[in-house]
């Protein structure tokens, strides 16, 4: 079951499933954190969180999983071939497809163009409500 928060918001959006990069959403939905003393990886896309009633996942490059929760990792540093965005991209359109078909919104203010690109056609950029997502607050 979704949070209530990203519940009330996916109603509110005729959604199933919300697609974000956005930092603040990020941790809230997810609980993750970037690392603020290395900051962003090179090897790496932004973290983002692909959240909707059948759970949320956290896609991430390996280098920053955390070793609990439901993540979606794909190599970072690594002395394999360096590619960031298609292996971001495969682990993106992996967690869409864990949670099922679904109706996706996506913070395109915030998803890389190359991860949006990996989403199903009929993905529709979120409506602006998604703003309050985060500015509601919770006791």
């Amino acid at each position: 079951m979704a949070e209530p928060r990203t519940a009330a918001f996916l109603e509110h959006a005729e959604a199933d499933v919300l697609v974000s990069a956005d930092p603040g959403l990020v941790r809230l939905l997810t609980g993750h954190a970037a690392d603020v003393e290395t900051g962003p990886s090179p090897f790496a896309l932004p973290p983002v969180v692909v959240a909707g009633g059948a759970g949320t996942v956290l896609v991430c490059s390996d280098d920053e999983a955390p070793e609990t929760g439901d993540v979606e990792a794909y190599p970072g540093f690594t002395t394999g071939p360096l590619d960031p965005a298609g292996h971001a991209a495969a682990a993106l359109r992996r967690a869409v497809d864990r949670l099922g078909p679904q109706r996706i919104v996506v913070d395109d203010s915030s998803l890389p163009a190359v991860l949006a690109a990996a989403l199903p056609a009929g993905t529709r950029p979120a409506p602006d409500a998604l703003a309050l997502l985060g500015a509601t607050k919770t006791p």
